[in-house]
């Protein structure tokens, strides 16, 4: 079933992939011990299938690649340096919600530093408050940035996903000077041109939601419209429809079909169509993956009169993640890549199975029931691994939409070719848009059209991958074989070490990071979940919204979607934003708030979607308990009356005391009338308060509490200044381990009722 290209680009992939999670030396040491074990095997003549040490070989080459990739010698060699750089502008222009409006990919010539030059041949972020056209030459000056790593686990990685389009860092241009325009006859830069200048008939066409509507479509450009309507295109399946390489490859088909009669003068036109269309989509992986399987598979048919569709696929994954291994982590390429295979391999035995039921007497109602069963149940553990959701009826909707989206491309280009606004054209064209741009509204009305999923583990998708080969070959009356007994023998083993974590009768505690905020995630064995502030920051740039682009996530992906109880300790940005963001999205039992403030924006809005999804509102004040089946304990310390006539909004913090058996922590919260307090004496764990501020963290009160864990959620380089060095001199002189989110990211604990204490962090160390 699988062939020797095939298991050797998998392993090469798998080897990419555990590599951030596994370090490169395990990887080897691992593939060399099973190296060993084969090599025993065939003197004992237990092995003979010569592909195992190819595998593991392609695993090794894999997290070699992958170490190479991750250096970017770039921001290394320059690291936040005050830097010119000369290039030319080789797209058009992304849209921000900063000051600074405009975000372009320019290649970079050269990078001037402390007035010396230094050649460069790399691809850079520029962000601009100047709009520049395609093929601007151009000098700009600013600080040379790196793009951001994943801030806490399962968090969407910007900076591989930059990577992944060979952009390697950004600079935000201070001072910006056009000198010029490039010339050049290079088949790329004048297709960059070409579509430069239908981008510019479309803004001077169109404007507001069909200009970004039509961005999307023609060019896949998706910054023109709005983080709200983006995120409802994205969670209705309406975003892979709207710009498909698929769309793409079957109008040529088409057009060459209308051209030539004869089928080998067609599908030679259809491979010379494109050709010229990799050249204009030269910036897509997608469209190279789909473009080029399908050219190969035509030229390999007409020489040899057999070609292996799987084997092409295989072939072109293998030489593209080879030359860009950072493509393993862009979701819609791989899953592109995965849908390909499942759909080659899986298509004609789950057609004929359904067509044996008979219940379907539509050829076509069947064809679209297959490949919408098929892609759901095989994409489902990929598409949580890269999207944390799947769309319900994305496959369906697809069949429905893709008429209007061809007719819009081809109304949309002669409009845009010929030129002028002919109402025959445009009426239709409008009317297009309209029901396209209307229709994430209705499919949101529909039950179950999202569904949201944690995160897997790679042992985890393995095993459902199996499983679900399992499954196929049986509907294909194909198990009576050696290979599915091994398929069967590795789904047992992978089943039982994703069964080696269970855990009875703990505790586990986790703080997020979510830069200058709070946020925390406690959860039991028995599945209690409570959440304790969701971090948010002004420091961000405008419309970036902590809330919903990290903390919720973070929720999501680990499977936090129903929560037993949100704890807001008070109504500051950086504690609250996440908090909206998880009852407005996610099921939550009880908000539990402190009863201050009542005319407050951020309470009322808390109270009024609240109120909208029937979630049950608690104030509390100093002697409330919350109490839970699995002995998980919530004790009110704060606020008091006196705090609560203070002028400073921190001291109407929620301060509480968490115990779970005979472990005992303390969640400060901003409080900073912290002397006033009665603490518990040596507890296990303090969550510092105010971000490690000398204001709530007096030494008198440090001494009395004497933690042996102190977590200090804190941004990186924030302009606060915090911890304060007061502080940390505190926590070290009463010998507790400082564990900061700004230097390990997220921090987690494992407790149990005994007081066994384990924690790790996403970034290792102290």
């Amino acid at each position: 079933m699988f062939s020797t290209i095939m298991i050797t680009t998998f392993s090469y992939i798998l080897g990419i992939l555990l590599s951030p999670i596994v370090s490169l030396s395990s990887l080897i040491i691992f593939s060399l011990l099973s190296l060993l074990v084969f090599i025993a095997g065939v003197f004992l003549k237990k092995f003979k299938y010569m592909t195992i040490p190819l595998a593991l070989i392609m695993l090794i080459v894999g997290g070699i690649r992958y170490s190479l990739a991750n250096q970017n010698s770039l921001y290394e060699t320059f690291p936040d340096k005050y830097v010119t750089v000369t290039g030319t502008v080789i797209s058009i222009p992304d849209i921000t919600t900063s000051q600074y409006k405009y975000r372009y990919t320019v290649k970079i010539d050269y990078l001037n530093y402390l007035k010396k030059d230094y050649k460069i041949d790399k691809k850079i972020l520029i962000n601009s408050k100047e709009e520049l056209a395609y093929g601007d030459k151009f000098s700009a000056s600013g600080f040379l940035g790196d793009f951001n790593a994943s801030a806490n686990e399962f968090e969407f990685n910007y900076k591989n996903y930059c990577k992944s389009k060979n952009i390697v860092a950004k600079l935000t241009a201070q001072n910006l000077h056009i000198l010029g325009k490039k010339t050049s006859f290079f088949p790329t830069f004048l297709a960059g041109k070409l579509k430069y200048k239908l981008f510019c008939k479309v803004s001077s066409t169109f404007s507001g939601e069909e200009k970004a509507m039509l961005m999307a479509i023609l060019f896949g450009n998706r910054t023109y419209f709005s983080n709200e309507y983006k995120t409802l295109l994205t969670k209705t399946g309406l975003l892979r429809v709207l710009y498909s390489p698929f769309l793409h490859l079957t109008l040529l088909a088409v057009i060459a079909g209308l051209l030539f009669a004869n089928r080998n003068k067609r599908e030679f036109a259809l491979v010379a169509l494109i050709a010229l269309y990799l050249i204009v989509q030269s910036d897509s992986a997608i469209a190279i993956k789909s473009g080029l399987l399908l050219a190969i598979f035509i030229l390999k048919k007409q020489i040899s009169g057999y070609a292996n569709k799987a084997d092409i696929l295989s072939f072109i994954v293998l030489t593209l993640t080879i030359i860009n291994p950072m493509l393993c982590f862009n979701g819609g390429f791989m899953l592109s890549v995965i849908s390909t295979l499942i759909i080659h391999f899986f298509y004609t035995p789950m057609f004929e199975f359904i067509n044996k039921r008979k219940t379907i007497k539509s050829f076509w109602l069947s064809q679209i029931l297959t490949i919408w069963l098929l892609l759901f149940i095989g994409t489902l553990p990929y598409a949580a691994y890269y999207f944390n959701g799947v769309s319900t009826y994305s496959i369906l909707l697809a069949q429905l939409f893709m008429p209007f989206v061809i007719i819009t491309i081809l109304l949309a280009g002669f409009l845009l070719l010929v030129g002028g606004n002919f109402v025959l054209f445009l009426m239709p064209l409008k009317l297009c848009l309209s029901m396209l741009k209307t229709a994430p509204y209705i499919i949101e009305k529909l039950p179950f059209y999202y569904i949201m999923l944690r995160t897997p583990s790679i042992i985890e998708i393995m095993f459902w991958t199996f499983v679900f080969i399992i499954f196929m070959r049986i509907i294909a009356k194909r198990f009576n074989t050696i290979h599915t007994k091994t398929l069967i023998t590795i789904s047992l083993a992978l089943l039982v070490t994703i069964s080696l974590d269970f855990s009875i009768n703990s505790l586990k505690i986790s703080f997020i990071n979510v830069g200058q905020g709070d946020a925390c995630v406690l959860k039991t064995s028995r599945f209690e979940t409570v959440i304790i502030d969701g971090g948010g920051s002004s420091d961000y740039q405008k419309g970036y919204n902590i809330g919903d682009r990290v903390f919720l996530p973070y929720l999501i992906s680990h499977g936090n979607t129903n929560i037993d109880v949100a704890i807001l300790t008070h109504f500051h940005q950086d504690h609250s934003e996440g908090i909206v963001s998880a009852i407005k999205n996610l099921k939550v039992n009880t908000i539990v708030m402190p009863d201050v403030l009542p005319n407050d924006k951020t309470r009322k809005e808390i109270e009024s979607i609240a109120k909208s999804k029937n979630i049950k509102t608690e104030f509390l004040k100093p002697g409330d308990k919350i109490e839970f089946p699995s002995g998980l304990l919530f004790e009110v310390l704060a606020p008091s009356n006196e705090a609560q006539k203070s002028k400073n909004k921190n001291n109407n913090s929620l301060v509480l005391k968490v115990s779970y058996g005979e472990f005992s922590s303390l969640f400060m919260g901003d409080y900073e009338m912290e002397e006033s307090l009665l603490p518990p004496k040596d507890i296990d764990l303090l969550k510092v308060s105010h971000h490690g501020s000398v204001t709530g963290n007096s030494e008198n009160f440090i001494k009395k509490v004497s933690p042996q864990f102190a977590i200090i959620s804190v941004g990186k380089n924030n302009s606060y200044g915090l911890p304060d060095k007061e502080v940390l001199t505190s926590l070290k002189n009463a010998n507790s381990n400082i564990l900061r989110t700004d230097k390990l990211g997220d921090i987690r604990f494992k407790i149990s009722k005994n007081g066994n204490i384990q924690y790790s962090s996403l970034y290792g160390g102290n």
